[in-house]
């Protein structure tokens, strides 16, 4: 077949196709605004997905990495206005929010892990850095909340030990401001002899634990201040006591 023939041919297909495309193109309408409704889906989809990894996802870690820095400064600042005579421990009750709004956005991820054990952290801390002590009420709601942050970065911390090691620990220290030291005492063993947790620093801290436990479960009784004997007041002779220059000078 000669080539212009077979260009004949082709040009006269393309032709009888555009003449006809208006027909085939009302009789497919609904199919074609299916298929590209999909389309448009798909590719949405993937610009999102694209968009969670890669975007959102660094976003979220230097958020992370900004609240856990900070955290020194706010603790600081809290020391600092306590010398004015202000309480601003609320400081991190703030920042044990916003660990929290970071970690349920990321779940599924080890970034969630750490958010929710420094949320622990900030929790247990904002009792001790109070101007003024909390009630027994206020401490147990405040450190079963911080136990709750603790149980759920070890679901989160996955496969990585140390995250799952230093989340377990935050719960026996919570056992132990709650006075539950039998059950403090038991995770701290747990931490120790669990092969898992081999070579984290969760289990150097249990091993001090529960080496000075015993020091903060005895009471704490403060001796009355000694009453010291009176001393003599001491007998000197008129004549010799020495007068400053002006009293003598008057007499």
């Amino acid at each position: 077949m000669k080539a212009e023939h077979r260009h004949e041919l082709k040009t006269n297909e393309l032709a009888e196709w555009l003449a006809n495309f208006p027909k085939w193109f009302k009789e497919n309408l609904k199919t074609i605004i299916y298929v590209s409704v999909v389309a448009i889906l798909v590719i949405a989809a993937a610009g999102y997905k694209w968009y969670g990894k890669n975007i959102r996802l660094v976003r979220q870690q230097r958020n992370l990495t900004k609240l856990i820095s900070d955290i020194p400064l706010v603790k600081a600042q809290v020391i600092q206005s306590q010398s004015q005579g202000t309480d601003y421990s609320y400081l991190l009750i703030r920042t044990a929010e916003e660990l929290k709004t970071l970690a349920e956005n990321v779940k599924g991820d080890e970034m969630a892990a750490m958010a929710f054990t420094e949320r622990g952290e900030m929790l247990r801390s904002e009792l001790h850095y109070r101007f003024t002590a909390a009630s027994s009420e206020e401490v147990k709601r405040q450190i079963n909340q911080a136990k709750k942050a603790y149980n759920d970065a070890i679901k989160e911390a996955g496969s990585v030990p140390a995250l799952k090691a230093k989340a377990t620990f935050g719960l026996g220290l919570c056992e132990e401001e709650l006075g539950n030291f039998d059950e403090a005492r038991k995770i701290y063993e747990d931490i120790t002899e669990n092969s898992e947790f081999k070579g984290t620093a969760a289990v150097q801290l249990a091993n001090v634990r529960l080496q000075t436990m015993q020091n903060y479960r005895q009471k704490v009784v403060f001796q009355p201040r000694p009453i010291l004997p009176t001393p003599p007041e001491p007998n000197i002779p008129i004549s010799e006591i020495e007068l400053p220059p002006e009293i003598n000078s008057t007499q």
